[in-house]
């Protein structure tokens, strides 16, 4: 989301205000505008417009990126044509694997449901990790298997102070249940 803050001219008695006016757009800004960082433009002599973009991160730019590929890729019915049903049971456990922080039980809509299968990590501050499941679950429906379990290990990094120093580590241990 850009965000346009138009400013009025400059104040020449102290008693008056200066005006501020603050847009947001989620489209494309026209005049092939565009937001790198913070820039000041002029827009004629007597305003000035600002163009923040949003903060970035390593963490938002790698979900992009995995959101970006979730959306390209087939349905799980559309990979799988004989994958009729799919239940996942996921627990999300600590680096040590003692302590669970969640459990989830989910039955997929494989119509609607994309074949990139991954989930979240745990850690809200996890960079680069996350748990992609589509490996397995496509070794287990070539194979016709009517049920996975497994544990998985985050690849990601604690957190973006920590990139290449400290990993994620955190654990997911998942069921898949499959039907055909």
């Amino acid at each position: 989301m850009a965000t346009l803050v138009h400013v009025s001219s400059p104040v020449k008695n102290p008693s008056h205000r200066r005006v501020f006016d603050i847009e947001y757009a989620e489209a494309e800004l026209p005049n092939g505008l565009k937001i790198v960082g913070m820039q000041l433009e002029k827009a004629g002599p007597e305003r000035i417009i600002m163009i923040q973009s949003p903060r970035t991160s390593p963490r938002s730019e790698y979900m992009q990126q995995e959101n970006l590929r979730v959306q390209q890729s087939p349905t799980l019915k559309e990979k799988f044509p004989k994958l009729k049903m799919l239940t996942v049971e996921l627990s999300h456990y600590d680096p040590t694997g003692v302590s669970r922080s969640s459990q989830v039980k989910q039955t997929v809509n494989v119509a609607f449901a994309k074949s990139v299968f991954r989930v979240a990590c745990h850690n809200q501050e996890c960079v680069r990790g996350d748990f992609d499941l589509s490996p397995k679950l496509g070794a287990a429906v070539a194979k016709k298997k009517p049920s996975i379990v497994g544990e998985m290990c985050c690849q990601g990094w604690r957190n973006r102070q920590t990139i290449d120093i400290e990993p994620c580590n955190n654990i997911l241990r998942y069921k898949l249940t499959l039907g055909y």
